[in-house]
C-alpha cells in the first residue's frame, strides 16, 4: 500500500510560525495572520483579480456573544474563544487561503479561487467546524459559534468596498440571531 498524501510536519509548521511572528506578522493572542498582513493578502489578491481575472472572496467572521461571555467569565476566556476559534478557522481553509485577526472580536479570511457559488459552501464547512469547538472554563464547557459576512470580488472594487460588503453581511448574520452567513453580493 502506497499514501501519496502530503504530510506536514508539526516541526516545520512550529518553525514558520516562529518566523512569523519574530517579523511581527502573527496577532499574539489568536496565532493567526495580523491586520496588516492580512491587508497585503487582500491587495494582492484584488491586484490578482484586476491584472488575470482570478476570482477570490472574503469572508469577516465574528464570534458571537463575546461581550456576555467576557461579562460572566472574564477576559481570560474571551481570549481562549478568539484562539480556538481562529486556530479551527485557520486549520480548516486551503493553504492558499489567508486568515488573519482584523479586529478586536473579529478575523478575515481571503479566498483565493473562490467565487459567489464557494463563498457560501466554504463560509458554512467553517461554521459547522467552528461550532464543535468548546472551551472548558473553570468547569464549564462554553460553545464558540461564529456569524459570518461574505463577498466576492467585482470589477472595479477596491478593499475598503469589499470590506464594507462583508462587514454589512456580518451585521445582518448578527441582527437575525448570529451563528450563520450572510452573502452580500452590492
Amino acid at each position: 500500500m502506497e499514501n501519496f498524501e502530503e504530510v506536514v510536519s508539526t516541526a516545520a509548521f512550529a518553525e514558520r510560525q516562529n518566523k512569523l511572528a519574530a517579523y511581527g506578522c502573527l496577532d499574539e493572542d489568536s496565532g493567526v495572520l495580523n491586520h496588516g498582513m492580512l491587508q497585503t493578502h487582500l491587495r494582492e489578491a484584488l491586484a490578482s483579480f484586476a491584472d488575470h481575472r482570478v476570482p477570490f472572496s472574503i469572508l469577516c467572521i465574528g464570534i458571537d456573544r463575546l461581550d456576555a461571555i467576557k461579562s460572566r467569565y472574564g477576559g481570560g476566556a474571551v481570549t481562549a474563544m478568539i484562539r480556538v476559534a481562529g486556530q479551527t478557522l485557520e486549520n480548516s481553509l486551503r493553504p492558499t487561503d489567508f486568515l488573519g485577526r482584523w479586529m478586536e472580536n473579529e478575523f478575515l479570511a481571503v479566498l483565493t479561487e473562490c467565487s459567489d457559488d464557494e463563498v457560501t459552501r466554504v463560509g458554512e464547512r467553517l461554521r459547522k467546524m467552528v461550532n464543535q469547538c468548546k472551551v472548558e472554563w473553570w468547569g464549564d464547557n462554553l460553545e464558540v459559534t461564529v456569524s459570518m459576512g461574505a463577498t466576492s470580488a467585482r470589477t472595479a472594487d477596491s478593499a475598503e468596498l469589499m470590506l464594507r460588503r462583508a462587514e454589512d453581511g456580518l451585521r445582518d448574520c448578527v441582527k437575525q440571531g448570529g451563528n450563520g452567513l450572510v452573502l452580500r453580493q452590492q
